[in-house]
């Protein structure tokens, strides 16, 4: 954090973001064996707060829906990327131009042995019953951001099957898993990726390492603390494509998997990885807005290319950033911008 900080300081005034986040609460697990839920920080903005809650016996939001803004009118629901941090978002929906509340789904904890993983059709049905139960009838309007994108596709789906209006879905960059790649496009990608690595193997023989950096949580954790953390990624991308999302071992093996991370937050993590490797793209009918990172991503393909044989009836929009720029700063501004607009006019079709 930027200064020394006092109990009722608000948290972000003083400089948090995800990454702090998340090593606050990898400090406070090594430090007091409980561990902070990362969306604690949404509800929760100071030090005082944050101590009133944990003397209640809670350690974060307990609700599937966590209220990201407040508003007057019809809901946006929102899933995040990853374990559902809406840190990451947070910059963008507070760029929003919409007078209506902003409602971030949680994924399910379902918490199911390996053989017997929760799918996307899984959480679909609990993020319907509690749609269904803040906006009893629609139109609807839903907004994903990576993973979180395909999980919004599909309650939309759900929810025009049972015969509601979805009034506009939006995904933000969101991949498919290795799994369901064309060959083509998935060749690809492990040929530019491997050259990558022959550039930055080369670059090491050349840069004395002291000047290469190190990872920001080896910066503050002891060699013992990170031991206690979650494992570290155990395969390569080229062989993820051909293993089975139900191995007890599957996740380690995901490029997306980074390791270091307290025991709640690598459950969630598993969890996640399973679910999108169980994850098949189905043909959709519905209107979708697709907001493509014209810079990509390392370890996915082009959400377009993915995507386009999936998707009849999409606009394909792409917005300044990489995968993880394009929601952070002028680049989520600008995002908001585009999806304000389109659900001005989603609104006023209706």
């Amino acid at each position: 954090m930027r200064r020394p900080l006092a109990a009722d300081d608000d948290l972000f005034a003083a400089g948090l973001n995800v990454n702090r986040a998340l090593n606050i609460v990898r400090l406070f697990w090594l430090e007091s064996g409980v561990e902070l839920d990362v969306n604690t920080f949404i509800e929760r903005r100071s030090l005082s707060e944050i101590a009133s809650m944990l003397a209640e016996g809670r350690s974060g939001p307990e609700d599937k829906a966590i209220l990201l803004q407040a508003g007057k009118g019809a809901p946006l629901f929102a899933y995040a990327g990853g374990v559902s941090v809406f840190l990451e978002i947070r910059e963008l929906v507070q760029s929003l131009d919409y007078c209506g509340p902003v409602y971030g789904l949680r994924m399910t904890p379902f918490e199911r042995p390996p053989g017997d993983a929760a799918t996307v059709d899984d959480e679909v049905r609990e993020a319907v019953a509690v749609i269904k139960s803040i906006q009893p009838e629609g139109p609807y309007r839903l907004l994903g951001y990576s993973f979180g994108g395909v999980l919004a596709l599909e309650v939309a789906r759900a929810l025009e099957a049972a015969g509601d209006e979805v009034a506009f879905c939006g995904m933000i960059d969101t991949p498919q898993n290795d799994h369901a790649w064309p060959f083509h496009l998935w060749a690809d990608l492990m040929m530019r990726r491997g050259l990558r690595k022959l550039k930055l193997a080369f670059r090491r023989l050349v840069v004395p390492r002291s000047h290469m950096g190190v990872a920001a949580c080896g910066d503050i954790l002891s060699k013992d603390a990170l031991r206690r953390l979650s494992e570290a990624g155990r395969g390569r991308h080229l062989f993820f494509r051909f293993r089975s999302p139900q191995h007890p071992n599957y996740p380690y093996f995901a490029p997306q998997w980074v390791g270091g991370n307290t025991p709640v937050y690598t459950q969630r993590g598993r969890e996640l990885l399973r679910l999108k490797g169980l994850f098949r793209p189905r043909p959709y009918q519905g209107r979708v807005t697709f907001f493509i990172a014209a810079q990509g991503s390392p370890v996915d393909c082009d959400p377009e290319a993915l995507w386009r044989p999936y998707l009849s009836n999409a606009e394909w929009i792409r917005m300044k950033g990489n995968h993880l720029s394009i929601v952070v700063g002028r680049n989520a501004r600008l995002l908001a911008g585009e999806i304000s607009r389109r659900i001005a006019a989603g609104q006023v079709a209706s």
